[in-house]
């Protein structure tokens, strides 16, 4: 039934949905077995379990558990994978652990547990988990702000996936290169990569990728002080963030609406789309959201004159963004030594 559900997934366009609504109405039951499987340590279960985990890849672990259950079944899987002696599904759990710690803000954890991953995959000759490993590495480097790291593993994910074949993966490609671009500056070239990235992912069927582009573009069009039209792309990201019950970027891109109105001057709206981005940033343990959401309504309050809430807002995103070595955390460093000196205790 799981396998049901992803296939139907996988197979993109209306067929996303009609699969997610199979694995929610069977979430129940998969979560029953993987108790009863976890509790056993026979090489029988252990393939089982190994099965059932890597079957709610798309359905389960990218958008419906929370970061933490996530790394639950992935640490299980990787137990039982060492069971069975399956390196393949070892290393997919490994990569899965990569992208949950990311998402819980321990970066430097990922790296690790993606380094293993790469490893295994190479070993067993899996150019599409080598493919998956190396984009996901790439994103981790993106995370701790070093972008010539990030986009050289971004080249390997596209030739990989160009060798193989795999448009969807080619797709993400184009996506993860066009963000380095624009965090590079290179707002033109970050621009052409994403809309590249968007016709594959528009032909491939894929729902969640291509919510992810639209959002990607939504910020390059209002760094390019198009913010009209910035949220004109930001609100259709949404709408398909909301349709596939994607509640990590459906907090990333109500987040990013909230940049396009402090763009245009709507500061009310703006802090309006930061409170919504928190609430869901801490929901799902999303360290690296919550920082941004704290640090952009802290600009605000400071636009609105209100100094003391701007500065424990500050203070507040200072902790979350030294917790996960984000780059931005210096500028708040120097932003609060301005702020206090302006406003004394």
């Amino acid at each position: 039934m799981a396998d049901e559900a992803e296939q139907l997934y996988i197979k993109g366009a209306d067929n996303v949905l009609t699969g997610l609504e199979l694995f929610d109405r069977e979430r129940l039951h998969f979560e029953a077995v993987f108790s009863w499987l976890s509790l056993k340590a026979d090489e029988s279960s252990a393939a089982l379990l190994t099965s059932l985990v890597s079957a709610v890849y798309h359905t389960g672990l990218t958008l419906r558990f929370h970061p933490l259950q996530r790394s639950q079944w992935l640490k299980a899987q990787r137990k039982a994978a060492t069971i069975t002696n399956n390196r393949e599904r070892e290393g997919f759990a490994l990569n899965g652990l990569g992208t949950a710690y990311v998402d819980l803000g321990d970066v430097r954890k990922a790296i690790e547990f993606y380094e293993m991953a790469l490893v295994l995959y190479r070993e067993c000759g899996d150019n599409r988990g080598e493919c998956s490993t190396v984009g996901n590495i790439g994103v981790a480097y993106k995370e701790l702000g070093n972008w010539p790291s990030a986009i050289e593993y971004y080249v390997q994910q596209l030739r990989i996936a160009s060798e193989i074949g795999d448009r969807r993966s080619i797709g993400n490609a184009f996506a993860n290169i066009g963000n380095a671009l624009f965090h590079m500056g290179e707002l033109g070239n970050a621009i052409q990569f994403h809309e590249k990235a968007l016709v594959i992912l528009r032909e491939t069927g894929d729902r969640h990728g291509e919510g992810a582009v639209l959002g990607n573009l939504g910020v390059a069009y209002g760094s390019a002080d198009e913010a009209r039209k910035a949220i004109e792309v930001l609100e259709c990201a949404l709408a398909m963030d909301r349709e596939i019950g994607d509640r990590r970027n459906e907090g990333t891109t109500i987040g990013n609406i909230g940049n396009a109105f402090f763009l245009s001057g709507d500061l009310r709206k703006a802090l309006d789309c930061y409170e919504q981005q928190l609430l869901i940033a801490r929901e799902l343990a999303d360290r690296s959201s919550e920082g941004r959401a704290l640090l952009n309504s802290a600009i605000v309050f400071d636009q609105m004159d209100d100094r003391a809430q701007a500065i424990c807002r500050a203070e507040a995103a200072l902790l979350v963004l030294e917790a996960i070595e984000a780059p931005s955390a210096n500028e708040v460093r120097n932003t609060l030594v301005k702020w206090r000196s302006h406003h004394p205790a």
